[in-house]
């Protein structure tokens, strides 16, 4: 559930220097049903990000609550993530990293998993040539359930607002998982088969 595009937000950022922070609070967020919201949480997200020169790096971390405000529906455990980013450029080049370690994965104490990636770019006149690797671990509870996803992409920069692009992209489940290879937006994604 992180990243999500929650409704009724309080928002703060302030840029100091070469940082810069974001703080979020989401009230009331859920799933509803009829215009009767049946299963409303709390969010609340902070992150800070350095940039300077040819160097980013940035922290975030979330909390999604697992209170349920309807007495009907159990609490669950508050589902927690971290995440670490940074990137660097060689001229050209580009390199980044990636890092997130979640816990009580959509509540459930003890689902915890951290993924990590890595990726590199270049840039050649309107052409961006790409390539990332992504890890999901398993989860502490259960077996078999990472992937590996490996992606390969140019984008065509035609002018400053149109680009065009093509990505190739592999993804690699374990037995017990059912990764996508890409979200579509609004929690659309392309199904696995199994």
């Amino acid at each position: 559930k992180f990243d999500a595009r929650y409704d009724n937000a309080v928002h703060y950022s302030k840029k100091f220097n070469d940082f810069k922070f974001t703080t979020a609070y989401y009230l009331d967020v859920g799933n509803t049903s009829d215009r009767i919201d049946d299963d409303s949480v709390n969010v609340s997200s902070s992150s800070i990000v350095y940039e300077k020169d040819s160097w980013m790096l940035g922290g975030g971390y979330e909390i999604v609550s697992g209170k349920s405000q309807d007495p009907a529906v159990a609490d669950k455990e508050d589902t927690t993530g971290l995440r670490l980013v940074g990137s660097y450029k060689m001229g050209s080049h580009k390199l980044v990293g990636f890092f997130e370690s979640a816990t009580d994965v959509s509540g459930t104490a003890g689902k915890d998993r951290n993924l990590y990636g890595f990726g590199w770019s270049m840039k050649q006149g309107k052409y961006v040539y790409k390539a990332q690797l992504y890890s999901a671990e398993d989860f502490d509870n259960a077996d078999n359930t990472g992937a590996t996803l490996l992606s390969a992409g140019v984008d065509y920069n035609y002018s400053k607002k149109v680009a065009v692009y093509a990505v190739l992209s592999r993804m690699a489940n374990d037995s017990a998982a059912k990764f996508a290879i890409v979200g579509v937006g609004h929690d659309d994604k392309i199904d696995v088969i199994t």
